[in-house]
């Protein structure tokens, strides 16, 4: 669903789903092509027009996102002056994806279609491509024998990057990623400093938007705070299922009540749990940021009452499993819910009171295939002295599937640290 757009903004709107009605509009007002916004024909089957469709993606994603609208026909100024229309549907969609995926190095994260059918006629209307401002920006495609080249947009017209353009367009990526990542590692500290550390390890992760929204949406409000935190374990659970005897952790039930009554923060809501006896109110089981932007940050203990290892923090391998599809899951749900347009770039660490206390990873599978009463020390593990922080990123349109596969290359990232291996909750992305 495209709820804020370049064509929202030249017609007026408000955020809103974009729908038939608004191209119809759109036509009778004649709107003009514009950098963020461009009618199209739909591509057929010669390279040339291939090539023409991904440049057209690359040169969008490289010159801060727009709109590819295809069944519009123009009147040679590039002014809407008809609805032709064009074949829509999954189909269509599937094979667009595939040619963008095929042509553009790097691949153009967050592709979001919608097909806007005609009255009377699902098979046949106008179709919809908003592609978003890209952090892995400058997008190239190869020409001429396989020389590689970056186009951009100029107003409506789509010529190529010169030399100083492309080394403007990479220093400008190298500096956000490192933006990026220090954005990341403060978020996380600022979630640390709400835990109460007296009770030993904890998982912390945050998930953000690597292109972050203008103020346009709405905040949250209070009454959406559950609804994320239970679409999310639905999410999670679909992601890594919850079956009888596998050790899984529902870690964000523990949150159901406290999200009746979130607390406000900066740009954010904030879920938690934590006793009376805590102090100055830090959580001491499960915390949760969820912010107007979109951004989501989660944390939660790593001693559940697990067996004790002499002289170690301990990390249950199950209960990290557990964690990471929530996660990934409550990304995915707050990524849909603030209507983000790119990827969400994903920062998972393990914090401990004692920096000198190596980490031990402990688990219910020690003696086979089938989990026992009583999580033991892994064999064959080794205890990690100073975790290495990860991280990763998901896309608002994937599937299930392509969650898992995230969600499991995550918790292996985890897990593999201490030597450990198989995963047992996650299960792999074709099942």
């Amino acid at each position: 669903m495209i709820t804020w757009s370049s064509l929202h903004r030249l017609l007026g709107l408000t955020p809103q789903p974009l729908t038939r009605a608004h191209i119809d509009q759109a036509v009778h007002e004649s709107v003009a092509e514009t950098s963020d916004l461009d009618w199209k024909p739909l591509p057929g089957r010669t390279d040339q027009e291939r090539h023409e469709f991904a440049k057209d993606v690359a040169a969008m994603a490289n010159s801060g996102g727009g709109l590819l609208v295809f069944g519009v026909g123009e009147d040679g100024g590039g002014r809407a002056s008809s609805v032709p229309g064009v074949e829509i549907g999954e189909d269509v969609e599937r094979r667009l994806r595939a040619l963008a995926a095929g042509r553009i190095q790097p691949p153009v994260a967050g592709l979001q279609f919608a097909s806007l059918s005609n009255d009377g006629d699902q098979a046949r209307g106008v179709l919809v491509l908003a592609v978003p401002a890209s952090a892995d920006a400058p997008h190239m495609l190869e020409r001429d024998g396989g020389i590689l080249l970056a186009p951009y947009r100029d107003g409506p017209e789509t010529p190529w990057m010169r030399e100083r353009q492309l080394e403007r367009a990479y220093r400008d990526r190298f500096a956000q990623r490192a933006n990026e990542l220090g954005e990341l590692g403060r978020l996380a500290a600022e979630v640390s400093d709400q835990l109460e550390l007296d009770v030993g390890a904890w998982l912390v992760g945050v998930a953000r938007p690597r292109i972050p929204r203008a103020g346009i949406l709405p905040d949250i409000v209070q009454t959406e705070v559950r609804e994320i935190v239970i679409e999310g374990k639905s999410r999670s659970v679909d992601i890594a299922p919850a079956r009888p005897g596998t050790g899984r952790f529902l870690i964000l039930d523990e949150l159901y009540d406290e999200a009746l009554n979130p607390r406000r923060g900066l740009r954010r809501w904030v879920v938690r749990s934590a006793s009376d006896t805590s102090p100055r109110g830090q959580s001491d089981g499960s915390y949760l940021e969820i912010h107007h932007d979109g951004t989501i940050a989660f944390a939660t203990r790593l001693d559940w009452g697990t067996a004790a290892v002499e002289g170690h923090y301990v990390v249950p391998a199950e209960l990290a499993e557990s964690y990471v599809s929530d996660l990934i899951g409550l990304a995915h749900v707050s990524a849909q819910r603030r209507s983000v347009d790119g990827p969400m770039a994903v920062h998972l660490d393990i914090v401990k009171p004692d920096p000198a206390t190596p980490l031990a990873i402990v688990t219910r599978y020690s003696t086979g295939s089938r989990p026992g009463q009583v999580e033991q020390e892994a064999p064959w593990a080794r205890p990690v002295r100073k975790f290495t922080p990860l991280t990763s990123e998901i896309s608002p349109g994937v599937d299930t599937e392509a969650l898992r596969d995230t969600a499991r290359n995550l918790a292996q990232d985890v897990v593999h640290q201490f030597g450990h291996d198989p995963l047992r909750i996650i299960p792999p992305a074709s099942s």
